[in-house]
């Protein structure tokens, strides 16, 4: 049992890996070529654009090492199913962004990510990067894997302030959220078919062989 584990996080790791790479390059892409604009009607019930950059990265980051360290107090099996999920997640990204080419909202400021500061000298913008919102589904999806009720109220909380913080800093339409609901909802639920059909075969294997 524990070879079939170390196999399946080493495996989450290189998916993970493989999935920033792809994320990174459709991005950079999508920043070279020109898209739609959208009319969003919530943009016009929102207060004037303010840089909201720390408070959002602060809570983002906060959120998902809280959840790391959650994963990992309840097994390597379910940390490494959370990291196959997050990778999802980025080549889902990767994809709806290749597909839909759209130009920033009127008014947006872009994020400001300080952790990108603290270890680059050169500023790494990207606004073209839209449907669907990754920091939406990112901390939806981990709502949804938590089990642990305080992790849960904690990341629903953060998840509303986030969301509210990048749409009154324009990074996103209202439409991105909502694909980022949509698909953070579509990955938990083949994170949890993929979790149980891994246990139940991990079982037998080891029946099998005991």
């Amino acid at each position: 049992m524990k070879w079939q584990i170390q196999i399946l996080f080493w495996f989450s790791i290189s998916f993970l890996w493989t999935g920033f790479v792809s994320i990174f390059k459709c991005m950079n892409w999508a920043e070279q070529r020109n898209g739609f604009d959208l009319f969003d009607p919530v943009q016009y019930l929102l207060p004037p654009p303010v840089d909201l950059s720390y408070v959002i990265f602060f809570l983002i980051y906060f959120g998902v090492i809280a959840s790391i360290i959650q994963s990992y107090r309840e097994g390597l099996t379910r940390l490494s199913f959370a990291l196959i999920g997050y990778a999802f997640i980025l080549y889902f990204r990767s994809l709806t962004i290749l597909v839909f080419p759209l130009n920033p909202p009127f008014g947006m400021i872009p994020l400001n990510d300080p952790m990108v500061d603290l270890f680059s000298s050169e500023k790494i913008v990207f606004t073209k990067d839209l449907f669907f919102s990754g920091h939406t589904a990112t901390l939806v999806y981990l709502f949804l894997i938590a089990r642990n009720n305080m992790l849960k109220r904690l990341l629903l909380g953060i998840s509303l302030i986030v969301i509210g913080g990048i749409l009154i800093q324009r990074v996103h339409y209202s439409f991105d959220i909502g694909g980022g609901f949509l698909f953070a909802w579509i990955i938990f639920k083949i994170i949890s078919k993929l979790e149980s059909k891994f246990k139940i075969s991990s079982q037998s294997l080891s029946k099998l062989l005991s």
